[in-house]
């Protein structure tokens, strides 16, 4: 593993005390201080050290290796059932693509989500889709999550947004997300300025709504869900003391 932090000062006892128990902590093949490119490859996705000395993690290298079904020219632009090969190749596709969606890619989650309720009634229109999809994420592939130091512990807190949609998916029920994000405590209060990804998801809601109100309000119960969830996980951080109730 890559020391992304550049070399370290191999006459102070105190780093080096800090990097032994690093190692003895994350049992990687191999370590290496100083890389000069700074990034490294772990579980199928990148991480790098851009040039203002944040973190970014992406899958490109991963989306480039995905290749699309192919759909013989005959049934190209057609509303056609799919054949047993094609529905293999569509579970393969859709499943490489949702894991990253799930690691990496959030604004590929919907697609998969949406895609997934497909399966079991799939037609050639569904495999084109299929491909359109890898195409965006191919598109996009260098697009990924940045991580930044945005004040000390005291000075960061949690904000979530979500949404829902009206009878969008493939059976007319409906589709829920949010967004989970680590920002300044200002930018809480109505100031601009960066933000880290911390959590999200896009899913099919399980309950019936007649109305938008009732959809949206179980994207944001699910919001708020993962909301109290990461501001205990965050203060049992600092404080692991604290009562969980």
């Amino acid at each position: 593993m890559d020391d992304l932090f550049g070399a370290y000062n191999t006459e102070d006892p105190a780093t080096l005390e800090i990097i032994n128990n690093l190692q003895n902590i994350f049992k990687f093949r191999e370590w290496h201080s100083g890389s000069e490119k700074e990034e490294l490859t772990y579980c199928g996705a990148q991480i790098s050290k851009t040039s203002d000395g944040h973190w970014k993690i992406f899958q490109g290298d991963y989306f480039k290796r995905q290749k699309p079904i192919t759909i013989p020219k005959e049934r190209q632009n057609k509303d056609l059932p799919e054949t047993e090969n094609e529905r293999t190749a569509l579970r393969g596709l859709l499943g490489a693509l949702a894991w990253p969606a799930t690691q990496t890619v959030p604004h590929l989650q919907a697609t998969t989500s949406l895609l997934a309720g497909e399966i079991t009634s799939a037609t050639t229109k569904t495999l084109e889709s299929m491909n359109k999809a890898l195409r965006y994420a191919k598109a996009n592939s260098d697009v990924g999550l940045e991580y930044r130091h945005l004040g000390g512990k005291d000075e960061v807190t949690f904000i979530a947004f979500s949404d829902a949609s009206f009878g969008c998916r493939n059976d007319h029920s409906y589709q829920g997300g949010f967004i989970l994000l680590m920002v300044h405590k200002d930018v809480a209060n109505g100031a601009e300025g960066h933000y880290n990804i911390i959590d999200w998801r896009s899913w099919k809601l399980v309950r019936i709504a007649r109305l938008t109100l009732a959809a949206e309000s179980q994207a944001a119960s699910e919001a708020a869900n993962s909301l109290l969830f990461t501001s205990t996980f965050w203060n049992l951080i600092w404080k692991p003391w604290l009562p969980l109730g």
